[in-house]
């Protein structure tokens, strides 16, 4: 399969020259999209190579140009087709019924799909009940940084019927969806539609029940289904798929916090008559809390709806994410927060306002000898890492003249010091949580590993031994097994710090090899 797609894209396919990428994580990208298609209930993407062949041609092109969106000009360099359309006829699909996702500025394809799940038309494009596959591009431009990743969902049924001689006239025929133009019968493209209609669930929402990781905020997108809000809560999504459902009336579509069983009343329901961009269609429905919702908080959702003089009831649950560390939340200006004992992690919410609804721009100092390391969650929570001495503190400065200071009250450059990489390329792991008999109690160690193959990123086991304190935040070695490190302190030689996160697999014989990572900051 590898030299055949190869092969296309040399003969067919005029593509411009791939820009920088990890295969990892564009593999990563596909399983991720047919994982959320497979939670919401819905059939899995086949991947396409000429619709990633037309990904990836847009992807460089917004790469290298340093843009973002769905259009290109004609006397920019890379340019393949003004739409999305222009660009997937350019590599030979020849279906026009093709959308497009493009997100800018993602570190991975993970927290990419994740941001276009946040914001509703992006979502409702990936759930789409007629798209049955997909291609994925992804582009890095190196100077700029500025990353790109686009999407291209057809219909492989369609592609197919639109590669056919034309049919005669006598035969009624839909004759705008191929390009070139190609006279499609309207018996077999409803037949096709028919198909992948049937493979997908009657009602599809988002979040799903029980899902456990849904973001609890919402910013913005383009279009802008809230014009009049920088930031809202996490956006509920309900579909009724059209072979089940010609019509339906929401009577009610309310949200609760599941604890207390308070009502959300601060919400804003979008369907087709309230949308404003006038994107969705009479069997779609999106609730908007108009405030972020709470971290690590169970929320229950109950829909009233009549179909065919029936009133029907859905009730489902779902869980904002759990940031797994002490979680800090800032009211008024200059507060001080002292590290929690056994933790060198900490979670910072600043609460959007009117004026300042996100942190902005960020500036910090801190004492000599202290490390410091910043993530953005999102435009309003920040994870900081700090190590240092008893007493040491770091001054944070951001929009609207606000500030914060974090002050050392344990001794954790020693009690919970981070995973480190030297420049050396050695790890150190000081806390690594194993179980190897489930439902047992974990095991607790500390390992140092060696570079043995640099091309691979191949690790080996130099020494381990029991930990002396083991109450920080470890590392997980999971039943795969795969060593999970949430935070690697690594410095490299005239760079600058960074904080990396890193997966590594067992190889066997004490090796291990970098599956993925994901690089938290650099200073």
């Amino acid at each position: 399969m590898k030299a055949f797609f190869t092969l296309l894209l040399v003969l067919i396919m005029p593509v411009v020259k791939a820009g920088v990428f990890d295969p990892n994580d564009l593999a990563q990208a596909y399983s991720y999209l047919n994982q959320i298609r497979q939670q919401a209930g819905m059939s899995t993407f086949r991947n396409n190579p000429r619709l990633e062949a037309a990904a990836l041609n847009h992807a460089n092109y917004l790469a290298d140009n340093i843009l973002t969106g769905h259009y290109e000009s004609v006397e920019t360099a890379k340019f393949t087709g003004i739409t999305p359309q222009d660009r997937t006829g350019f590599t030979g699909y020849r279906s026009v019924l093709i959308s497009e996702n493009v997100s800018s500025g993602n570190r991975s394809g993970i927290r990419s799909i994740d941001g276009l799940m946040s914001a509703i038309y992006h979502r409702l494009a990936f759930l789409d009940f007629t798209k049955t596959e997909v291609g994925i591009g992804i582009a890095k431009d190196l100077k700029s940084k500025h990353s790109a990743y686009v999407y291209n969902m057809g219909n492989a049924g369609f592609h197919r019927l639109c590669k056919r001689k034309n049919i005669s006239n006598e035969t009624p025929y839909y004759s705008t969806i191929c390009n070139p133009n190609t006279h499609i019968p309207v018996a077999e493209f409803d037949r096709e539609k028919l198909l992948a209609l049937s493979s997908n669930k009657k009602i599809v929402v988002w979040p799903t029940n029980n899902d456990k990781n849904v973001a609890p905020a919402f910013f913005e997108e383009s279009p802008d289904p809230l014009p009049d809000l920088s930031v809202s809560g996490f956006p509920v999504s309900l579909q009724f798929n059209p072979l089940n459902f010609d019509n339906v009336k929401i009577k009610s579509f309310k949200l609760y916090r599941d604890s207390d069983n308070i009502e959300i009343v601060n919400t804003r329901l979008l369907n087709k008559e309230t949308d404003p961009n006038k994107r969705l269609t009479a069997l779609q429905y999106a609730l908007f809390p108009l405030q972020r919702l709470e971290w690590n908080t169970w929320y229950r959702v109950e829909v009233q709806y009549i179909h065919e003089t029936q009133l029907e009831n859905l009730v489902w649950r779902f869980r904002t994410k759990n940031l797994n560390l002490p979680l800090f939340k800032l009211n008024g200006n200059d507060n001080v927060i002292i590290i929690p004992p056994n933790t060198s992690a900490i979670a910072i919410y600043i609460p959007p306002t009117q004026i300042n609804p996100k942190i902005g721009k960020l500036s910090y100092s801190y004492d000599s000898n202290m490390k410091v390391a910043v993530k953005y969650e999102d435009s309003n929570t920040l994870l900081i890492i700090v190590t240092g001495k008893v007493g040491q503190q770091a001054s944070f400065r951001f929009s609207g003249k606000r500030k914060f200071r974090i002050k050392i009250k344990s001794n954790v450059s020693k009690i919970c010091e981070p995973a480190i990489l030297t420049a050396n390329m050695d790890l150190y792991i000081p806390n690594i949580r194993y179980k190897p008999v489930p439902n047992q109690k974990s095991i607790k160690i500390w390992a140092d590993l060696h570079l043995v193959d640099k091309k691979d990123m191949i690790f080996k086991v130099h020494n381990f031994g029991s930990p002396t304190i083991g109450l920080c935040k470890s590392a997980n070695l999971s039943s795969e097994p795969i060593i999970y490190i949430p935070h690697v302190y690594y410095s490299a030689k005239n760079q600058k710090p960074q904080i990396i996160s890193l997966y590594l697999k067992h190889l066997g014989q004490l090796k291990f090899q970098v599956i993925n990572k994901q690089v938290f900051v650099i200073f």
